[in-house]
């Protein structure tokens, strides 16, 4: 996709999950359930045109869906956006983080949609680190090692799709925004062996981690909280994209 063919008028608004995407996608006016991956679907927000998708989760499968929905849709950038890990101490349970830069191997992608990043710190994002990981960091001491080897930056993140949205929008020319919401804090271990139930895909089994739960009522308990953690960050995620659009759109009459 080439710049000339992008529409200079449309945001494409791209999670790995569909817990991540309801708040939005309700704010946008799309009815009914999220399903299939890709999921792809258009609302509106602020009077304006937005393409939604949801990839799936994992490195693999994100990378796959973004590249999807953007040969397929032409448009002028895309914000990806979904929970993350806290790596800054500093950063509480609910913060929200726009990619200053994205990083991941050795690789580094800076900002290419300054717009996105200036109207998402307006709307009350943390310009900051986002950080690639091949697996789920659960332990406080691997998100602290994790921290100390970006060089202990006051605003950082951790999460799995990010750098992979990153390469796909940049091999296609797409301005690119990562918008994260942390659902655990540095100081927080997950409280369930996440990777236990990864396929190969990335994605999660959540019939296996659903079976494991119920039959310790201390991780149904634990997993019940992530999920309304997950909520309320979809919540201000949805919030803060919106307000952005309505910038854009106040900024172009």
């Amino acid at each position: 996709m080439s710049g000339a063919d992008r529409d200079p008028d449309v945001t494409a608004a791209v999670s790995p999950l569909g817990e991540e995407m309801a708040a939005l996608a309700r704010r946008a006016g799309v009815r009914g359930p999220i399903r299939g991956r890709p999921w792809i679907a258009w609302g509106e927000l602020a009077g304006r045109r937005v393409l939604l998708a949801v990839t799936g989760e994992g490195a693999r499968l994100a990378a796959a869906g973004l590249e999807a929905a953007l040969t397929a849709h032409t448009v002028a950038r895309v914000v990806t956006f979904g929970v993350a890990g806290g790596l800054s101490p500093e950063l509480a349970v609910g913060s929200l983080v726009a990619s200053r830069e994205i990083v991941e191997a050795g690789e580094t992608w800076s900002a290419t949609d300054p717009e996105s990043l200036r109207l998402a710190v307006a709307a009350g994002a943390s310009a900051g680190v986002v950080a690639g990981a091949q697996r789920v960091l659960a332990t406080p001491g691997e998100k602290r090692r994790a921290w100390e080897a970006l060089g202990r930056p006051s605003v950082a993140v951790v999460d799995l799709e990010s750098a992979a949205f990153a390469r796909v929008a940049a091999r296609l020319g797409v301005p690119h925004l990562a918008l994260r919401a942390v659902s655990d804090a540095a100081d927080e271990a997950l409280p369930l062996p996440i990777e236990r139930f990864r396929g190969e895909d990335g994605a999660t089994r959540r019939a296996a981690m659903l079976s494991w739960a119920l039959a310790r009522p201390r991780a149904w308990v634990a997993l019940g909280r992530l999920a309304r953690r997950a909520a309320r960050c979809g919540r201000g995620l949805a919030e803060t994209i919106a307000r952005m659009e309505g910038a854009r759109s106040g900024e172009r009459r």
